[in-house]
């Protein structure tokens, strides 16, 4: 049983590397607030993945998916490898934070089963993170050849974030589940800080590694805490119909690695999403890989938890 402390305490570092990246239908939003300013960038180079300010990534993180409004064009892929061969890797993904906490004023009632998610799929409500609304609530950007950083950085990262640039390619952003009022959405009052890596390197050309610091910002502790991850993988060249149909999923355990694979139209790579680390040793953990269809998504933050917080590895799963 996890406990996430109030007063900014940092809960997870989980880092997940996505080595190559099943289509969703298209849901109105339901947030009942102005949306603040929602940035996109395409980040890679042999390999490029599209990713939002939101938390979400793929093809999903752009409009007319997310809610907020211009950005890129909609007809770019969510992942595309090699650059340049127009074959797609992934609709839509996206960080799951789920917990047990207690709302009321004395702290005796019943803990809610809640979940925040910066990606929901299929069910709804479909982004529950965003960020800020100041100019400077953006994708900060760095490499590794950089030796000072940006302008402004220590006033905006303070101790979330100290500056130590690893890649060619650093992106950060960071979004809370308070910024904007979502229908039926309890947030949990979470801060998280996204990095992302990429390097121009024929050796790792088709990795990105995105890293998570998760901290509970409001008054009360969140206990019995899971961390998931919602991947929605399309794999196949987008001028052949429906390619996304043609697709299979499989887990290897040893390198803890779920992949989507399109075995039938030509040009077809695969796509992973693998757990390499997080705050606790690995082998002290419970984690499973989940696989199912995009229309059986849970309903509700209870159905939600209780998917999360159970469930198995199958090692030979399709």
């Amino acid at each position: 049983m996890t406990q996430m402390r109030p007063q900014k305490t940092l809960f997870v570092r989980t880092v997940a590397l996505i080595a190559l990246i099943v289509t969703a239908m298209v849901f109105p939003d339901q947030v009942r607030a102005q949306y603040p300013h929602i940035d996109f960038a395409n980040q890679g180079f042999s390999m490029k993945i599209r990713i939002s300010t939101v938390g979400s990534i793929g093809h999903v993180a752009c409009p007319p998916f997310n809610p907020s409004p211009g950005g890129c064009a909609v007809d770019s892929l969510g992942l595309e490898y090699p650059v340049g061969q127009a074959i797609e890797h992934l609709y839509g993904g996206g960080l799951w934070i789920g917990g047990l906490l207690d709302t009321s004023a004395l702290g005796t009632a019943p803990p809610l089963r809640l979940v925040s998610l910066t990606y929901e799929g299929w069910a709804g409500p479909y982004y529950e993170f965003f960020p800020g609304g100041t100019a400077a609530d953006t994708f900060w950007t760095a490499s590794k050849r950089d030796t000072l950083p940006k302008a402004g950085w220590e006033q905006y990262w303070g101790k979330y974030l100290p500056y130590s640039p690893i890649s060619d390619q650093d992106y950060y952003c960071t979004y809370t589940d308070t910024a904007v009022g979502v229908t039926d959405h309890v947030p949990m009052r979470l801060k998280v800080v996204q990095s992302s890596y990429a390097w121009n390197d024929p050796y790792a050309d088709a990795i990105i590694i995105f890293e998570y610091r998760i901290f509970n910002v409001g008054s009360k502790t969140i206990d019995s805490v899971y961390t998931g991850y919602f991947f929605e993988a399309d794999v196949g060249p987008i001028r052949v119909n429906e390619f996304y149909t043609r697709n299979f999923t499989a887990y290897i355990r040893d390198s803890r690695t779920a992949y989507v694979h399109n075995p039938v139209d030509n040009g077809s790579t695969p796509v992973g999403a693998a757990l390499l680390r997080t705050s606790k040793p690995l082998d002290s953990l419970r984690y499973a890989f989940q696989w199912f269809r995009g229309p059986n998504t849970p309903e509700g933050d209870a159905n939600k938890y209780a998917m999360m917080s159970s469930g198995d590895i199958k090692p030979d799963e399709f």
